[in-house]
């Protein structure tokens, strides 16, 4: 994001979209919508939602969109902020905190090719899906068109198929 504003970039992908990054850039239409997951050790208690973390350390992500909704919705939860997701995750490994909480697939790529065998998916949580787009500097309104033309231009099957290949994650609940 430092980089769109001082302008060394122009275009940011797998964006969030928020109020405050609407000021500097326009979004394309979100192409992928991931849950947001809580994310435990697999010798640890039992997790089935954000409630279940309520007075226990929870490593996040500083900066992040979901650090900001649990801190909002969850001020009794100890949020331990990390420098990025990995840390998070190797928080939660280490045991220096209860669990970590973070999209669908960000999280399986980690479990799955990150090292960290001893986590699980525990649960989901209540919070909306976090959609997806790619981010343009306002500086640059020609390539937000051609981006948003060429993502119109995918068919839905394609993009199913595209999502079956590379987004697929699966996990059971409890």
């Amino acid at each position: 994001i430092d980089s769109i504003k001082a302008g060394k970039a122009h275009v940011l992908l797998c964006l969030a979209q928020t109020e405050e990054r609407n000021r500097f850039l326009n979004f394309t239409q979100s192409y992928i919508a991931y849950p947001f997951v809580i994310v435990n050790n697999k010798e640890g208690d039992f997790i089935g939602s954000l409630e279940d973390l309520r007075g226990k350390k929870v490593a996040v992500p500083r900066g992040y969109y979901i650090s900001k909704k649990i801190a909002q919705a969850y001020p009794d939860i100890e949020l331990l902020y990390t420098k990025d997701m990995e840390s998070a995750l190797m928080y939660v490994s280490m045991g220096r905190a209860e669990a970590t909480v973070g999209n669908l697939g960000a999280i399986g790529y980690y479990l799955s090719f990150g090292g960290f065998h001893t986590l699980q998916i525990a649960a989901d949580t209540e919070f909306d899906k976090l959609r997806l787009s790619i981010g343009v500097s306002k500086e640059h309104p020609e390539l937000h068109g051609i981006l948003e033309k060429s993502l119109s231009s995918i068919s839905q099957d394609d993009r199913l198929a595209i999502l079956s290949k590379w987004g697929n994650v699966t996990y059971e609940h409890g």
